[in-house]
């Protein structure tokens, strides 16, 4: 008797072995790009953007009705209040969000695009924050939040109701660094590269993913740009953005041009970075994207070197 308990248990267990098996393994070739890509080492920027693109996969929950907002807002300002303390700056930064999200409630809640729209913006800070995926990652998704739904605002310039929005936006400002210490970040170039047109950009994040749309996403991160003077247009998309932002009086965005080095000698640029936001360092050369990392700025390696 225990023998044919034994047979069928061992049975069961190979059963439900190559069934698993069946729905893990996949015969799909193999594909050497996607193994190089699997098994090399990336950037610390590649990594953490990685990170965000799984955050807003996974809280995109398609068409949103006026029940799933109504309980969403509910769930967002109950999570703002049991809010437990962190990184000091982060439940000041949900109040904002959460003030926002109840003030514009009217027009979102009535019409479908804004209400998906909305959503969808603010649905990662929530996800975020109640599943802890850490202090980094949640400052990004609020920053990012706010920064896109003003954008989604000032977009809807024809919508005399939602364009209301923007003076509550501005009323409830998501501030970054007021807590956190700023620090300078340097970008050292050397003395060949540094004779030729070079333009200087420090982005957050926010505005990263605003101005990479048109930019092949494989070669942005990772410092040097491979083939970086075949990317005249799309080079061209991402300056003209950053420039424009630069040029604002509450800029998301800073612009540095070296002076012509006759030197010799490597140029040296510093910037004040505060270490409350994610920043991103843009190096131009002659107009094209040469350089892109990003920059974390009050730490020991609080710099980069562009060859």
């Amino acid at each position: 008797m225990k023998r044919a308990h034994l047979a069928l248990g061992l049975l069961f267990l190979s059963t439900a072995a190559f069934a698993q098996s069946k729905r893990i393994y996949t015969d799909e070739g193999f594909d050497t790009k996607k193994v190089e890509k699997l098994y090399s080492a990336e950037s610390p920027g590649k990594q953490f953007c990685a990170r965000m693109a799984a955050l807003y996969k996974v809280s995109d929950s398609g068409h949103i009705t006026q029940n799933d907002y109504n309980r969403f807002l509910m769930d967002f300002d109950n999570m703002v209040k049991n809010m437990a303390a962190g990184n000091v700056t982060i439940p000041a930064k949900l109040v904002s969000m959460s003030n926002i999200l109840n003030e514009i409630n009217d027009v979102a809640y009535n019409i479908d695009g804004h209400r998906d729209a909305i959503y969808h913006l603010a649905a990662p800070i929530y996800k975020s924050v109640t599943e802890n995926w850490g202090d980094e990652v949640i400052n990004t998704a609020i920053a990012t939040s706010y920064f896109n739904l003003r954008e989604y605002v000032v977009s809807m310039a024809n919508d005399t109701k939602l364009t209301k929005a923007l003076a509550v936006i501005d009323r409830n400002p998501v501030g970054f660094g007021e807590h956190a210490p700023s620090c300078d970040y340097a970008v050292s170039i050397n003395p060949t590269t540094s004779k030729d047109k070079i333009d200087i950009y420090f982005s957050n994040v926010g505005l990263f993913y605003k101005a990479t749309k048109k930019y092949p996403a494989d070669g942005l991160l990772a410092g040097p740009i491979i083939g970086w003077e075949g990317y005249k247009d799309e080079s061209e998309s991402i300056m003209n953005i950053l420039k424009t932002y630069s040029d604002m009086n509450n800029n998301t965005a800073y612009h540095i041009q070296p002076e012509e080095n006759k030197t010799g000698k490597s140029a040296v640029i510093k910037h004040p970075l505060n270490s409350d936001s994610k920043w991103f360092v843009w190096v131009f050369r002659n107009n094209k994207l040469y350089y892109s990392y990003m920059a974390e700025p009050c730490g020991d390696r609080a710099r980069c070197r562009v060859n």
